[in-house]
């Protein structure tokens, strides 16, 4: 497959690649449908994912489809690194929700990453320990959540209205299922979040 530029797999019984299955491919382009499992180093040989090449137009995207829930700590590392590089990953129709992500399972591809979530419905909050550190270390990463039912009134969104000026400008598609928006919270609306509520004849009480 070394002369493969473009590749889509769909319509088939492969349901999940293993470790390295993609060795020393020209791939810019990765399609697969119907994955159900997403594995440690499945993409790691993809080695115009990590390098220039000025003799064509490489788009390095990866797009995953399928029944998979979990995204482990080192799926997408690439072995030729070159942080310089960025790297497009789309996940479609999927059954990955906030609890999907090992630590480390973005930032630990060691470049921008530009996240694109489609049809990830079960997808209701951003986690601060998986995706906090890819936007902090690589600031020119983007997350596209355009067709999540986003929980706005998930604690675990704290930490994206803290620093929303610079946060609200990586992540796109903030919609809340209840017709918000995270542009349009405070810190106010999270008030409760990090303490010990405690409800007296219908009054809050937070106790931190």
């Amino acid at each position: 497959m070394t002369n493969l530029i473009y590749l889509s797999i769909s319509l088939t019984n492969i349901h999940e690649l293993p470790p390295n299955t993609l060795n020393n491919t020209n791939l810019c382009s990765l399609i697969i449908f119907d994955l159900n499992i997403i594995n440690n180093y499945s993409y790691n040989l993809l080695k115009n994912f990590g390098e220039n090449n000025n003799s064509i137009k490489c788009d390095r995207k990866i797009e995953l489809s399928g029944n998979f829930n979990f995204i482990p700590s080192h799926a997408f590392v690439i072995e030729s690194h070159n942080e310089d590089v960025d790297l497009s990953i789309t996940f479609g129709y999927s059954k990955i929700n906030g609890s999907s992500f090992e630590l480390g399972a973005f930032i630990n591809a060691g470049r921008t990453l530009h996240l694109s979530f489609e049809g990830t419905f079960e997808l209701t909050y951003l986690d601060e320990k998986i995706f906090k550190p890819l936007l902090d270390a690589y600031p020119k990463s983007t997350i596209s959540l355009e067709d999540c039912l986003l929980d706005c009134g998930n604690c675990n969104f704290l930490w994206i209205i803290e620093t929303k000026n610079i946060t609200l400008q990586q992540i796109t598609g903030t919609n809340c299922y209840n017709g918000k928006s995270l542009e349009n919270l405070t810190i106010d609306d999270f008030k409760y979040c990090n303490c010990m509520v405690f409800i007296l004849n219908q009054n809050f009480y937070c106790f931190k």
